[in-house]
């Protein structure tokens, strides 16, 4: 959902920068109309395309972060680069909510899938561990047997002559040469190993969520600034317009 909202973001930056661009390339056409008519200065013409140049170089920039965005869009969807998703994002298409929160709760991070593979292996080598200290106690083994015994066939059903009785065998392995204490010691550091692993994995995670709101919050502020920059030079624009309509009718006139 972030790469699609990122992609949305560079694509309103992108727009909003390309309608600057033309709206400052008709503001300098009419201040080149006027410099022709001596309604301004030459002086004008050069601070017009000083500020014509800057959204210009602002704009391949922009695009060049689009093309990255694409091919994440693509990966994530399981893709190859030269497979490139067809659907494309804009804002205007995205129900966003009005405030970005700053922070997520943990339980929101504990459903990513690379927080859950690696608590899954730490539950596995917990598992390991506990059956490489199994193998190294003694196995018990007990049956039991139950029966009647008697002299004379009238006396099997004294309760006297009832017998039950329970065989118990333990086995221990004598000597292993330290092969299960070796196994159970290695158990071990595999079960130390991944929870370094979940650390790092949970650690990453919640590193990649904030940098993910703080990119957010800093697309947002992009293009509310390209949508400020794009209201002031339309209505530059208007008024340049205004002012060499005016001039050409007192030229007129004159």
């Amino acid at each position: 959902m972030t790469a699609a909202i990122q992609e949305a973001a560079l694509r309103a930056q992108i727009e909003a920068t390309k309608r600057v661009i033309r709206a400052q390339t008709e503001i300098l056409e009419l201040y080149n109309k006027q410099l022709k008519l001596g309604q301004i200065a030459g002086a004008d013409v050069v601070q017009q395309q000083a500020a014509l140049s800057l959204p210009q170089q602002q704009l391949p920039p922009l695009e060049k972060q689009l093309a990255p965005q694409r091919n994440l869009l693509t990966a994530l969807t399981g893709r190859f680069p030269n497979d490139e998703v067809a659907e494309t994002f804009t804002l205007s298409a995205l129900h966003l909510p009005t405030r970005v929160p700053v922070s997520l709760p943990s339980h929101l991070v504990q459903q990513r899938p690379d927080v859950k593979a690696a608590e899954a292996q730490v539950k596995e080598a917990s598992a390991s561990v506990g059956v490489a200290v199994a193998n190294r106690l003694p196995q018990f083994n007990s049956t039991a047997t139950a029966g009647s015994s008697a002299v004379r066939l009238v006396q099997l059903t004294n309760p006297a002559a009832e017998f039950f009785t329970i065989i118990g065998q333990a086995t221990q392995p004598i000597f292993d040469a330290g092969t299960l204490y070796r196994r159970q010691r290695a158990s071990e550091e595999a079960l130390n190993q991944a929870q370094a692993q979940y650390r790092a994995t949970v650690v990453a995670a919640f590193q990649n969520v904030a940098d993910s709101l703080r990119a957010l919050q800093s697309d947002a502020k992009a293009v509310a600034a390209a949508s400020a920059a794009e209201k002031a030079t339309s209505e530059s624009l208007g008024l340049v317009r205004k002012q060499y309509a005016a001039g050409r009718s007192t030229r007129r006139r004159c």
